[in-house]
This record gives C-alpha cells, sequence and structure tokens, in this order.
C-alpha cells in the first residue's frame, strides 16, 4: 500500500534501497544526534542519550538479525525523532530520522510477511510525523505533499473499511486543510479539505452515533466558514453553520456544561454573519438565544472559557453589543440603548475588579452606547458617554502596549461627539474636535494603514471637517477657502473608492454613493461660501441632483428607511445650495423649483428627528419666502 510513497522517497533522493539501516543519510543522521546530545541545550537530557544508545546498538544488531531487531530499530528511531522535535531547533533533524524510520518499514513489509498489519501501520505513524515536523520546521508545501500521497493511498481503502479508515483520511484531510487555510492563495484547497472532512464525519454519524465525532463536525465546521468568509462566499459560510448549530444541540442535550459554551459561541458568529450580510432580523434571535445561554452559565457558575479564555461576562457584554446593533438596524432605538448600557456595566464591573485588564473593551462600549443614544435623540446623555469613552481611548493610545485599532476608534469617537457639539450650538467645540479626529486618520493613512475602510473613515472625516470650517461664524476667508479643498478631497476619495467596483449594486455600495452625495452637497456648502456659485451650479447640474434621484429609487436589502432618509438629507441641501447658488448669479425664478423641492423632502425629514430636522426645514422655507416675496408657506408644525 505505501509503495508509491516509498518510491517518491528514493527517487527524490537518488538513493538505491541499501541493506537494512545501512544508508549514508541513516549513519549522517545519527552522528548529528550525538553532536547534538554534547551540546549545552541538551547536555542534561539523559533520555536523548539513552534512546540514541538504544538506537546504536540496535543499529549495530540489525544486519545480522534483521528480522528480530528491525522493527524495533524503526520504533527507536521514530521514537528519537519524536522526542527532538519537542524541540523548535531540532525539527530538520526529526524530520531525518522519520525517515529513516519509515524506510525500514518499508523494507521490512513483504507480502504474506507476518508482520505486516505491524509494519503497515508504523509507516503510516512515521509519515504522519514526518508530516507534522516538516510543518513545525516551516517546510509546509513538503508536509503538504507527504500527506496528501498518503491521502491517495488510503482513500480507495475506505470503501472496505469505512469504520477504520475514515477516521484516519478525515484527520489527514484536516491536517492538510489546515496547512493550506494559513496561506492566502490556497485558501479554495483548505475550503475542499475541510467540506470533504466534515462529509466524512457525517458518513460515519450516520450508522455510527458518536459526541466524538459531532464535535469534529462543529469544529471543522468552525475552520470552513473562517475559509468561505475568505472567499466572500457568506451564504456559503452562513448555511454550514446553521448545520455546526443543529449537531451542538445534540451535543448540549448529552453533556450542557462542555457544549453550551460552543454552542453560545456558534450562534453569536453565524448572528455576526448574517448581521454583516444585511439580514439583521435573522440574526437578533440568534443573538437572543446566545445571550440566554450566557446569562445560564453566569448563574450556575459554569466555566465556559473557550479556547481563547474569554470569560463568560466578556461574551455576555459582546453578544449585547450586537445585538444592540440588530436592534438599532430594525428601527428599535429604545431597546438598543439598554442592550448597550447593559454591556458597558457589565464591561465596568470586569473593568473595577481586574484593573489590570485592557480598558478598550470599555472605551469601546461606551462608544458604541453613545451613538445609540444619539440615534435615540438622547443627545445629553450621548455626549457624556462618548467624552467617558474618548478619555479612556487617549489613555490607551498614550500606553507602550496600545492596540492596533485604539487611533481610529479614537479618531471615530472625536467626529461623533463633534457631531453632537456641532448640533447643540458648540462650533468651535466641534471644529476642534473634528480637526484632531481628521489629523489622527491622516497619519493612518499616512502610516500605511490605508485600506477601502479607512478611506472611507478619511473621505468622512475630511467632509465633516470642511462643513464645520465653511459654516463656522468665525471662520476667516482663508479657512473658508481651504474648506473647499478638503471637501473636494472627499468627494476625491469617494469616487476612487466607487470606481474602483463599478458594478457592485450591494448595500456597502449604496453607502459609498449616499456618503459621495453627501461630501457633494458639502462642496456646494463651501463654494457658495467663498461665493464661487457657477462652481456649486456646476456640481448641481451635472451630477448631485441625478444622483439625488437616482439613489431615491432605488431599494436596499434590509434598512430602507434610514436608507431613504440619508438619501433625504444629502438631497434636502442639494437642492437648498442649488437654490442659493441660483438666487446669487441673478435666477432667481429658476431657483424657486430646487427650494420648494428642498422643502418638501425636509417635510419628510421631520418626524424621524424633529428638533434637528425641524431646524433645518425652516432655514428652507426662509430661503422659499424669501425667494417668493411672500411669507406664506406652512411653517413645520409644533411637536
Amino acid at each position: 500500500m505505501f509503495r508509491a510513497i516509498s518510491n517518491w522517497f528514493y527517487d527524490e533522493e537518488s538513493n538505491d534501497e541499501l541493506k537494512l539501516a545501512q544508508s549514508e543519510s541513516l549513519v549522517a543522521a545519527l552522528r548529528e544526534v550525538h553532536a547534538l546530545s554534547f551540546s549545552i541545550q541538551y547536555a542534561k537530557d539523559s533520555k536523548l542519550r539513552k534512546l540514541l544508545d538504544a538506537t546504536e546498538n540496535l543499529r549495530r544488531r540489525v544486519a545480522s538479525r534483521p528480522n528480530q531487531d528491525g522493527m524495533s530499530l524503526g520504533d527507536s528511531l521514530h521514537n528519537l525523532g519524536v522526542h527532538l522535535s519537542k524541540t523548535h531547533n531540532a525539527h530538520d533533524l526529526a524530520c531525518s530520522l522519520f525517515r529513516e524510520a519509515f524506510k525500514i518499514f518499508h523494507q521490512l513489509s513483504f507480502p504474506g510477511g507476518g508482520n505486516e498489519a505491524k509494519l503497515l501501520f508504523r509507516q503510516k505513524t512515521a509519515l504522519c510525523s514526518l508530516s507534522i515536523s516538516l510543518s513545525k520546521a516551516g517546510k509546509d508545501e513538503d508536509a503538504i505533499r507527504v500527506r496528501q500521497r498518503y491521502i491517495a493511498i488510503i482513500r480507495p481503502l475506505v470503501e472496505s473499511n469505512p469504520g477504520k479508515h475514515i477516521p484516519d483520511l478525515a484527520q489527514s484531510l484536516h491536517f492538510v486543510g489546515s496547512l493550506f487555510q494559513a496561506s492566502p492563495s490556497s485558501n479554495d484547497s483548505a475550503i475542499s479539505c475541510f467540506q470533504e472532512e466534515i462529509a466524512l464525519y457525517r458518513q460515519l454519524l450516520a450508522t455510527t452515533p458518536s459526541s466524538q465525532y459531532s464535535t469534529l463536525v462543529f469544529s471543522t465546521t468552525t475552520e470552513l466558514a473562517s475559509c468561505l468568509i475568505k472567499a466572500g462566499r457568506l451564504d456559503e459560510a452562513i448555511k454550514h453553520n446553521e448545520e455546526g448549530i443543529s449537531s451542538l444541540r445534540q451535543l448540549v442535550v448529552t453533556d450542557p456544561v462542555q457544549f453550551t459554551p460552543h454552542l453560545a459561541d456558534f450562534l453569536y458568529n453565524n448572528a455576526i454573519l448574517l448581521r454583516s450580510s444585511g439580514r439583521s432580523e435573522s440574526a437578533t434571535p440568534l443573538l437572543e438565544e446566545s445571550i440566554g445561554l450566557y446569562r445560564t452559565l453566569i448563574e450556575t457558575e459554569v466555566n465556559g472559557a473557550l479556547d481563547d479564555g474569554e470569560s463568560n461576562e466578556s461574551c455576555l457584554a459582546k453578544t449585547l453589543l450586537q445585538l444592540g446593533f440588530c436592534y438599532n438596524q430594525l428601527g428599535r432605538h429604545r431597546v438598543a440603548v439598554e442592550s448597550a448600557r447593559e454591556a458597558t456595566n457589565i464591561y465596568r464591573q470586569l473593568a473595577q475588579s481586574a484593573p489590570e485588564t485592557p480598558r478598550d473593551p470599555l472605551a469601546n462600549s461606551l462608544f458604541v452606547l453613545g451613538i445609540m443614544l444619539a440615534l435615540s435623540k438622547e443627545r445629553g446623555e450621548a455626549v457624556v458617554s462618548l467624552t467617558e469613552s474618548i478619555d479612556l481611548q487617549r489613555r490607551i493610545v498614550a500606553s507602550p502596549e496600545k492596540a492596533g485599532e485604539a487611533e481610529l476608534t479614537l479618531a471615530t469617537s472625536l467626529q461623533t461627539l463633534a457631531g453632537l457639539l456641532y448640533d447643540e450650538g458648540e462650533q468651535a467645540a466641534a471644529l476642534k474636535m473634528s480637526e484632531e479626529g481628521l489629523s489622527i486618520l491622516r497619519c493612518l493613512v499616512a502610516g500605511g494603514d490605508s485600506d477601502n475602510m479607512m478611506d472611507n473613515e478619511l473621505a468622512a472625516a475630511l467632509n465633516q471637517n470642511a462643513w464645520f470650517a465653511a459654516d463656522y461664524d468665525e471662520s476667516s476667508d482663508e479657512a473658508k477657502r481651504s474648506a473647499v479643498g478638503i471637501a473636494q478631497e472627499s468627494v476625491d476619495i469617494l469616487r476612487r473608492l466607487i470606481a474602483g467596483s463599478p458594478d457592485v449594486v450591494d448595500d456597502a455600495h449604496l453607502g459609498l454613493q449616499r456618503s459621495l452625495l453627501n461630501s457633494l452637497d458639502t462642496l456646494m456648502h463651501c463654494y457658495n461660501g467663498c461665493r464661487r456659485y457657477d462652481d456649486a451650479l456646476s456640481i448641481a447640474t451635472n451630477e448631485a441632483v441625478d444622483m439625488y434621484r437616482r439613489l431615491h429609487a432605488m431599494r436596499t436589502k434590509e434598512g430602507l428607511e434610514a436608507h431613504l432618509q440619508s438619501v433625504d438629507h444629502a438631497g434636502a441641501g442639494v437642492f437648498k445650495r442649488y437654490a442659493v447658488a441660483l438666487d446669487a448669479v441673478g435666477r432667481t425664478e429658476e431657483a424657486i423649483l430646487p427650494a420648494k423641492e428642498a422643502v418638501e423632502i425636509g417635510r419628510r425629514l421631520v418626524p424621524a428627528d424633529p428638533v434637528k430636522n425641524g431646524k433645518r426645514l425652516e432655514k428652507s422655507i426662509a430661503l422659499l419666502d424669501r425667494l417668493t416675496g411672500t411669507s406664506g408657506t406652512d411653517p413645520v408644525e409644533p411637536t
């Protein structure tokens, strides 16, 4: 059965089979072990010396007693390799010993021999050990080749004795899949290995129900889902996760203490996938169930920490935050706040009970809570939460062991708080905070952290800063002229991001287009502030108006109301800026129509935020009244 692998060994080394245990490669390997045994690292390793002495004695005797001592010599070489493989700098030598052990087992094998079964088993063991040591030595390609050749030979045997050979085949597929998974270019190969492995375990489960096989199904499903996500195949990842959840539910019945933490974690992970693919409504019940499981684990004081060591309390908090995001996307802002508030309280308690723990989770939770409070129109509390988050983030960024995302989180928090302060009329503080956030993002991008997400964040910060600078009463003419360049930079970034995927029509791409419409509105505002009315008109007539109408006609998979409100918010600004520019160049009659449209759109926005959007509508009404020379436009109705 191992003839093909044996041929590969000998062909690669251009070395004919010699008398048992007499090859130069074996002699050289044992010499190297002998030298190693006298090194400082192994000077006190008595086990190594005993193994080496036993191996040398067997090698001297094996020429005259191959049948009696040959298998023992192979075992001794294998054991010597296993011992050395535990040391990181001896993996290459261990590989040589495993190869020599395999050759000996193969030379002793012949059809009809009395020890054929034992020798075949030892050949398999030597190959597995060799592939593992090759991987530890950083020779993943060689490790894959060794195990793949073994897979090719054992695969035909599965049909004749599935109970014996399927577990072996599945384990080898998992080993190879894990090595493929480590290389981005081999992700598809990893997917194939994991899919076949899962299918094999399911085949076993159909005839031999076993918690061991069910455990292997869900653990491999986790790795498969990770590979599918990397490949952008979210729907397939979700499907496989659902199968993993089904397996875990059965395991929880048999052993709730061991498997409940895994089920809670699996539910959480699949909910994240569903939410990221625009299915918050489907993700919500999974998160709610996961939260219920974590509460039970905490109440019963079951240590549910998984391999990452995260506590039940921490897992509950992060799941509550994700549930808050889902509630928020579904328009349930009040319950979203309560979910985020509970998560924040948990993180605060964890920080107080263990002062040495990182503060990143608490800072992030306060940031999320601040956003959700703002969306619930509780702006005063939102400012308090965001301010505390920013204070914590400043300390994290200043620490030597700062987290990689701390600066980005700080910049985003500064922008969010700046927006709230601006709405409250604190223009100077808002502008200063916006400038700080923009400066951080510019440094991150200049430092090589630029990607589509980071560029999008930078575009948003540029847009905000340009608007504040152009709108601030105390801004100088020079500052307002600079705002034009800042707004144009935001527009250019977003145009580039959209041009990079022109045929994409998913919700994320629509988000980029909404951001571009908003930045075009800001650029028109900056042009009007510098009396560059023709430039503002050019944007309106050549791009912004048509873009608004096109986006308003589009439909999203989820969050349609939020999409339309975002488009309307930018659209109302575009039409107002359009009307102002037309009036400024003496085309007052033409300005009336876009002014009316700004008022009409503004009325649609008032119910979503009566205070903030009501003030904006009043300004549009005042503009329309001035253009028409009347004061007959219906005012904003009191709320």
